[in-house]
């Protein structure tokens, strides 16, 4: 058997965690984690699976916090060391956010140009 951690059991651990954090009762969310990973490993259990990373997402959200910092008059190599990214990506991101909230087209967005 493998030393590598059990996906099955970090997910049912998580699983557990949010229901109790919505408010249900701790033992009621044992049972419901308990279940919920029986049928996965049931239905999927010895066979290799890839799982996508969600990147996009975490990008996402990260440019969200740049912007954020950006409004609040953040210095954009301060950003980028709390981020963990280059200069250049924070001077990106906030080009990015810049084009896509200004009008594109000749003169005021009245004119339908």
């Amino acid at each position: 058997m493998s030393d590598a951690p059990d996906l099955i059991a970090a997910i049912e651990q998580a699983l557990r965690q949010q229901l109790v954090k919505q408010g249900v009762e701790a033992t009621c969310a044992e049972i419901a984690a308990k279940i919920a990973t029986e049928h996965v490993r049931a239905e999927w259990g010895g066979e290799r699976h890839y799982i996508k990373s969600d990147a996009r997402a975490s990008r996402k959200a990260r440019n969200a916090r740049i912007i954020a910092d950006w409004k609040a008059g953040k210095d954009r190599a301060e950003i980028a060391k709390r981020e963990g990214v280059d200069r250049s990506t924070v001077t990106r991101v906030i080009n990015n956010h810049l084009a896509a909230i200004t009008p594109q087209g000749f003169g005021s967005g009245e004119w339908n140009l």
